[in-house]
């Protein structure tokens, strides 16, 4: 779940949660969580998604059943079509 967090974070914001100038830096960063959100512009429904996503603790962490019912993912379709039918014939 924690790996969902991180690319869920990259998708929407287009980088990763965690950036440092050194292993050391950014194992600390990871290890205590700290990432930053105050400056994008996301519905309160998708940070909350990200910040029980990348919660620390994984007692506390999201389950897949959790994250499945969360309101962001509400609205979700259950189908996606992400591909023309160029690229379905192709595949």
């Amino acid at each position: 779940m924690w790996s969902a967090g991180v690319c869920l974070y990259a998708m929407l914001i287009g980088t990763v949660p965690f950036k440092a100038a050194s292993m050391h830096e950014l194992h600390h960063l990871i290890i205590n969580g700290k990432y930053d959100l105050k400056d994008e512009k996301l519905s309160d429904s998708a940070i909350d998604l990200i910040k029980q996503l990348l919660e620390v603790d994984p007692r506390k962490r999201l389950s897949a059943y959790e994250v499945l019912s969360h309101p962001w993912l509400k609205d979700a379709s259950d189908e996606m079509d992400i591909f023309t039918q160029k690229e379905k014939d192709t595949i």
